[in-house]
């Protein structure tokens, strides 16, 4: 999705993401990698809050580019083990590891990983996270030998299932999906450690063009008295990738100007487990990422914790899009979500409520469009539903 993903040296370019999951080791399989999906999800949703967290101005912060730049080389993984995908977000990086046993079906065999940027509240953040994964029965203990301070989640009996460790103001969280050995994360997070050690602000080359196209330094008048020619005009505006979503999603939202981004799913689709769960959804529907149109709406001064995230797939029954959405993006069924139908703005939509760790998200189906509204406040998905049309011919 609009995750902007690019190589790094020694590294592999994707899409996937990583999840607090606390599934029981016979759950990991499929549980955790349809998970990963939703937190990817999750992650481009809370733009604007991270955005006002963690940039000042309109530069990158320090902590933001090191956790960019924590991405282990090949060469300190396990033996047989690579990076097979990688995305970055506001505020964190995420990252896939294949293991030699890794299967392109289940997705068994991989390391979910996510290093985040908490600034001076990652003490705060891991001892947070430790407190829920222990109240929901799964065993933790003290990590040994990485970071500053860690726990893992399991023990003997039940497997290592994931390790949740921090190293100076970045937090890094690891959980496998089947088919890894205890040494095995053991030493991937080792490699993390070392990474998010060596990580330096300004490693990751910037996305940005050399020079504005069409600019043209100005230069002093010759001896003929004529003035420099002005520069050329610039060309037409890119036509946005989706129309229509470009057209239904608001422009302006709570007197705050939103900027609109649109893509299509073949260019936003790895071929991470997550993105696959994703195909596998289309294919079960009739359809190919061809025919999935995507778009996000933000407001880039961070002042509104509010993000949308639109999906449409012309010719689809509206309630099997819903569904599509709710299963394998949002993982609405997962456990410790809870669901129920509100009313907002004037709409009736889908409340998500994934408890303390995750801003809520709130779900609106408008003909061939799902619309998800990810915020933590419900007068802020009030005000994004009225927004929206009440017809995805009415934008």
């Amino acid at each position: 999705m609009p995750a902007r993903s690019r190589t790094h040296p020694d590294r592999q370019n994707a899409n996937a993401d990583a999840n607090e999951s606390t599934a029981p080791a016979t759950e990991r399989g499929a549980f955790t990698v349809a998970l990963a999906l939703a937190l990817a999800a999750l992650a481009v949703a809370v733009v604007a809050l991270a955005w006002s967290v963690f940039f000042s101005g309109s530069g990158t912060s320090d902590c933001q580019a090191r956790a960019w730049d924590s991405i282990p080389s090949e060469r300190d993984l396990p033996d047989g083990w690579s990076v097979s995908a990688t995305s970055f977000f506001v505020g964190n990086a995420t990252v896939t590891l294949e293991g030699p046993a890794a299967d392109a079906e289940t997705g068994e065999g991989v390391i979910y990983t996510t290093v985040t940027c908490f600034g001076k509240d990652g003490a705060e953040a891991l001892a947070r996270s430790r407190v829920a994964d222990a109240s929901s029965g799964s065993p933790t203990s003290d990590l040994e030998g990485v970071g500053d301070e860690g726990y893992q989640i399991g023990d003997d009996s039940t497997g290592v299932s994931a390790m949740h460790f921090r190293r100076g103001d970045l937090v890094s969280y690891l959980v496998v999906a089947g088919n890894v050995t205890a040494d095995e994360l053991q030493a991937a997070a080792e490699a993390f450690d070392q990474a998010m050690i060596d990580a330096k602000a300004g490693d990751i080359p910037s996305m940005e063009p050399a020079a504005t196209p069409g600019a043209v330094d100005s230069l002093p008048p010759d001896d003929t008295g004529l003035e420099p020619s002005a520069a050329p005009s610039e060309g037409p505006l890119e036509s946005p990738a989706s129309a229509a979503l470009d057209a239904l999603l608001p422009k302006e939202i709570a007197g705050t100007p939103f900027v609109v981004e649109t893509s299509l799913a073949t260019d936003a689709l790895g071929d991470d487990a997550g993105s696959k769960a994703v195909i596998a959804g289309l294919r079960e529907l009739g359809k190919t990422p061809d025919d999935l149109e995507l778009a996000q709406a933000y407001d880039e001064t961070g002042t509104l914790d509010l993000v949308l995230f639109a999906f449409r797939l012309p010719g689809a029954d509206p309630e099997a899009l819903r569904s599509l959405v709710l299963d394998s993006w949002l993982v609405a069924s997962a456990e410790g979500v809870t669901t129920e139908e509100v009313e907002l703005g004037g709409k009736t939509v889908t409340h998500v409520d994934y408890g303390d760790e995750l801003a809520d998200a709130y779900l609106y189906s408008v003909g061939d469009v799902a619309v998800i509204m990810q915020t933590g406040t419900e007068d802020l998905a009030a005000a994004a539903a009225e927004a929206l049309p009440t017809s995805a011919d009415q934008p």
